[in-house]
């Protein structure tokens, strides 16, 4: 229906800035109350990242303070659950800091634990499933990943430096391809990937086999 979601900060005295979610309507209206995600605090660092199922349905918020809050919403910023594995008794399973996140069109949750360069997975109701793409990964193990991003089939693609990793579902490595250039973030839009990097911004519809990032040439920039 043309429903969106913003998230925005605001400050009060001298506390640092409070995070909020708002729905927005198609013709830019508000709908409903802000929801606060962050509450005041003196310290600063903290991330954001958000994401939708593949039925636009279910909201998944990440955002980091003082460690990892997960928590997922329906479509209206009803809460639904939470995922805080930090002080868990399975050290597999145990993350901190996530930085970006996407779900399968299976509800899979796929995030970025930054703390240990890995990516977690976790199924639709909470339960851990695995980790990939750490320490003893060989070939596809991971040094500074920032983004990810999964397509229809249900492949990670991941932003780690100047290279784009991808995965399969089940953790297992597929390719490695290097650009010239830091890749600052990733997208995936019904199977068109979009990669933006200091000096441009690459494409490659996924649907195509063995197709490449191709750099756009947009008119009127260099």
């Amino acid at each position: 229906d043309g429903t969106f979601i913003i998230a925005f900060s605001g400050s009060e005295g001298y506390y640092d800035d409070e995070v909020y979610l708002q729905l927005i309507s198609s013709t830019g209206e508000k709908i409903g109350s802000n929801l606060k995600i962050k509450d005041k605090a003196y310290d600063t660092s903290y991330d954001l990242a958000m994401s939708t199922d593949s039925t636009d349905e279910t909201l998944v918020v990440i955002y980091t303070r003082y460690g990892a809050s997960i928590k997922r919403f329906d479509k209206n910023l009803n809460y639904v659950s939470s995922l805080y594995k930090r002080e868990s008794e399975n050290i597999e399973e145990q993350f901190g800091y996530p930085i970006s996140c996407a779900t399968s069109n299976m509800g899979d949750l796929y995030f970025i634990d930054s703390e240990n360069s890995r990516i977690m997975k976790f199924d639709i109701f909470g339960n851990y499933v695995l980790s990939f793409g750490g320490f003893g990964a060989g070939r596809f193990q991971l040094d500074n990943p920032k983004q990810l991003a999964i397509n229809s089939a249900n492949l990670i693609f991941v932003a780690d430096g100047n290279d784009i990793v991808v995965f399969d579902q089940y953790g297992n490595g597929i390719s490695r391809n290097s650009l010239d250039t830091t890749i600052i973030s990733i997208r995936i839009i019904f199977d068109h990937l979009i990669a933006c990097t200091s000096d441009g911004i690459y494409y490659n519809y996924l649907r195509i086999p063995e197709s490449n990032l191709t750099k756009l040439k947009i008119e009127g920039i260099d």
